[in-house]
């Protein structure tokens, strides 16, 4: 389950698909290069936010298009605007896996 894209945030976010049936081990996976289970983001999930650099990210097809016009900055660090909304993207992940039925604690 896709929880942002590209077409309309800076990062694409989902629910990764894994093997295990337990909750705990669900993960989180931002653009394809880091993923929180959801037992590290029930843990902490300021920390989590803090680790998610923007430069691990790939860029997102926008920002190739801006690259290629000269227009295109890249970011070391996730504004506070950008920690908040993936904060926001984490919390519907931990509100999904807490709702499955079918996963165990």
């Amino acid at each position: 389950m896709s929880y942002s894209r590209w077409s309309n945030s800076r990062f694409y976010t989902y629910w990764h698909s894994t093997d295990s049936n337990k909750r705990s081990e669900q993960s989180f996976c931002i653009c394809g290069t880091i993923s929180f289970t959801y037992q590290q983001l029930c843990d902490n999930i300021e920390e989590c936010v803090e680790k998610a650099n923007y430069e691990e990210c790939r860029p997102s097809p926008r920002d190739s298009e801006l690259e290629a016009t000269g227009e295109y900055q890249p970011e070391l660090e996730l504004t506070q605007e950008e920690r908040e909304e993936l904060k926001g993207y984490m919390i519907r992940f931990i509100e999904a896996v807490k709702n499955d039925g079918e996963l165990e604690d």
